[in-house]
């Protein structure tokens, strides 16, 4: 075809996360400059027995390496609101995807600057990163002069710290580093909020790594959620379902339910039960896993259990004594469900029954290699949407191996179609289908998670398509 004109929707969504700068938790800092992009990013100030395993982790928010010239690291003690520790980060640089680690000799991965165990003080106490010409040294008062961002921090509720809030973060209170959160150790990591705010919360120490944030609405929710499945059993890995849900906790009266996609019904029940680990998880599996599992499929379960084919996966309240192979497939007492398919095949009875008006879960040639699993992304309050799992490496009874949400990129598409005017689908409609369009082009397991943000969707004339 020659030059055309051909209506079309032009679509401008982002892929994870946009490339913007960030805010501290600070109002009004004092010499804050907008090239300043480095920030206190998680403290392990307070360990298990003795502090050993200590940490402090700053990072760049353009996710690259980035030098700290001009840059001190200021630890104040909350008796008396002086300094006990400062340093000098002259001549050091963050790593290539913008971390930097002070801490303990123990800590994995080595920080770039090591600390003495127990030099972290556990509070009520502070931290501030400051940028200049100032004079920073142990034993100075605490001040805001070349401020650039500040967390001040405790590990009992009744501590007090006033005069290093007033100064440092006002109109902010002391984060608590809880450590009834989880029976081993727990760090205060910092995390974005809906409002694009930043703030800290209470989780698994991610030295180096991405934190592992959930909406703070979200911290204490006591749903119990379908996190990760592996349908291939390889030489590598067996088959298995995770669970997520409140962390440390007994669970019980939930049956865990796969259905076959065609006939609409239960080819397998069992009840769940058991402990979860401090980060929520519960994982079941074969006996024989590689992996020790905390609840085991019945001796008598077929293997492999997952069959080929539009299926699902479903988590109900209440007890097998209300199923039999056979059954129809039912809502009722549903927690939720996943809807997926090994080949191009798709349920739309069986979505309908489980996930109404959601998406079918594609998975790709090289899932059935068996090297990934289905992974939930979006925590905590989606449920029975598959639009909220993303394909991934296989992290039986870990945190879940998702987008990254430090790297983006804006992306825009042009859908060709002369009356596509008439067709006037929702945001999250528009993601998964660009996310079903890009994966179908390159069979690299895009999902509608990797998408961050709204889709701008406009009209316009576009030429010389052909």
């Amino acid at each position: 075809m020659g030059a055309v004109q051909l209506t079309a929707a032009v679509a401008f969504v982002c892929l994870l996360l946009p490339d913007t700068a960030a805010q501290n938790l600070i109002k009004n800092p004092r010499e804050q400059k907008t090239e300043h992009s480095l920030l206190i990013n998680e403290i392990n100030a307070d360990n298990p027995g003795l502090d050993t395993w200590e940490f402090l982790e700053l990072y760049h928010t353009s996710g690259h390496q980035a030098a700290l010239d001009g840059y001190y690291l200021v630890f104040y003690n909350g008796n008396g609101n002086q300094a006990y520790k400062v340093l000098n980060l002259q001549g050091h640089v963050t790593n290539s995807q913008g971390f930097f680690l002070v801490g303990s000799h123990t800590v994995n991965p080595l920080p770039s600057l090591t600390l003495r165990p127990n030099t972290i003080q556990n509070g009520p106490d502070a931290i501030a990163l400051y940028y200049g010409n100032g004079r920073y040294f142990e034993g100075i008062k605490v001040t805001n002069n070349g401020l650039v961002d500040a967390l001040v921090h405790k590990s009992k509720k009744a501590d007090k710290a006033d005069t290093l809030l007033s100064v440092l973060t006002p109109d902010q209170d002391a984060f608590l580093e809880d450590p009834l959160f989880r029976s081993t150790d727990e760090s205060l990591e910092r995390c974005r909020g809906s409002d694009l705010q930043w703030f800290f919360q209470v989780a698994m120490p991610t030295p180096g790594r991405d934190n592992h944030c959930i909406p703070s609405s979200q911290l204490n929710a006591s749903t119990v959620l379908i996190s990760e499945i592996s349908t291939v059993s390889t030489s590598e890995g067996l088959e298995f379902i995770e669970l997520q849900g409140p962390p440390s906790t007994t669970l019980g009266d939930l049956v865990l339910v796969l259905i076959e996609g065609g006939a609409k019904e239960v080819y397998f029940f069992m009840d769940v039960y058991g402990k979860t680990s401090p980060d929520g998880v519960l994982l079941i599996g074969p006996a024989q896993s590689k992996t020790p599992v905390d609840l085991q499929f019945p001796q008598n379960a077929s293997s492999p259990l997952f069959r080929a084919g539009p299926n699902a996966v479903a988590l109900y309240l209440g007890n097998s004594s209300s199923f039999s192979l056979g059954t129809a497939a039912s809502a009722t007492n549903l927690l939720d469900a996943l809807v997926y398919t090994s080949n191009r095949s798709t349920a739309p009875e069986l979505l309908e029954i489980l996930t109404p008006g959601r998406p079918i879960f594609y998975e790709d040639e090289r899932h059935q290699q068996g090297d990934v699993s289905v992974s939930r992304c979006s925590c905590c309050s989606v449920t029975r949407d598959a639009s909220a799992y993303a394909l991934s490496s296989p992290t039986p009874g870990q945190f879940n191996d998702c987008p990254s949400k430090r790297f983006s990129q804006a992306i825009s598409f042009c859908l060709h179609g002369a009356d596509c005017q008439q067709w006037s689908p929702g945001s999250n409609e528009i993601q998964r289908v660009l996310a079903h369009s890009l994966d179908a082009q390159c069979n690299c397991g895009v999902s509608a998670v990797y998408f961050k943000g709204k889709v701008y969707l406009y009209w316009q004339w576009c030429s010389g398509l052909g």
